[in-house]
This record gives structure tokens, C-alpha cells and sequence, in this order.
């Protein structure tokens, strides 16, 4: 049994007694007693009905934070993965370009630094 349980027991007692007065006709201090009683377990059926909001409100908090985190983690592995793709990108466009001065090639050799600061100007900062 949890509180929202309890909260509807303790409502349909305070019901009952409110039934039980109107139906037995009771009157002077039993009818005042079993008024009290039925009103004291109505107000404590709402206190708990509140508190059993609140917990929902503070666990959806507590999801939405973990949530948040959870984008945040994963924003900064897009980063990281982006990253790592720009240097094995330069990577390859510096031995490129290291061929190319091997092969005393001029035109590879225009190609191949062309590329590498085409690629090192589109770096994401």
C-alpha cells in the first residue's frame, strides 16, 4: 500500500463515518465526534494526496536532470567524435601533402596544400 492508497482509505473512512452519522441520526457529542473524525481523515487523505504530488514532482525533477545530463554527455561525444574526424582528415591531407614534396610534383604539390588549408580553415572551433 502506498500513500495515494492510504489517502483513498483514509477518504472513504471519513465517507463512511459521514454515512454513518446521517444514517443512525446521531446527534450532540457522538455526532460532533464522529464529525471531527471524518473531517481530520479528509484533510489528512489531501495532505497525502499533496505529498504524493510533490514525490512525482521531485522524481520527474530528478529524471529531467538525469535527462539533461544525459544530452549534455552525449553532445560533448558528437564533439569529440567531430573532432577526431577533422584530425584524421588533416592527417591524411599532411601525408598527402608530404607526398606530394616527395614526388617534387607541382601540381600534386598545389593540389595537396589547396586541400590541407581548405580542411584546416573549416575546423570546427
Amino acid at each position: 500500500m502506498d500513500a495515494a492508497d492510504l489517502a483513498d482509505a483514509f477518504q472513504a473512512l471519513a465517507e463512511s463515518l459521514d454515512k454513518l452519522r446521517a444514517a443512525d441520526n446521531y446527534g450532540g457529542p457522538q455526532a460532533g465526534t464522529l464529525g471531527k473524525l471524518s473531517a481530520e481523515l479528509s484533510a489528512q487523505a489531501s495532505r497525502l494526496r499533496t505529498l504524493v504530488v510533490a514525490v512525482a514532482i521531485t522524481n520527474s525533477g530528478d529524471a529531467v536532470a538525469a535527462l539533461e545530463d544525459g544530452t549534455a554527455a552525449a553532445n560533448n561525444a558528437a564533439k569529440k567524435l567531430k573532432l577526431a574526424q577533422s584530425a584524421i582528415q588533416i592527417a591524411g591531407l599532411a601525408l598527402s601533402l608530404g607526398a606530394a614534396v616527395i614526388s617534387e610534383n607541382p601540381g600534386a604539390l598545389i593540389t595537396a596544400a589547396s586541400g590541407l588549408i581548405t580542411a584546416v580553415k573549416t575546423l570546427p572551433t
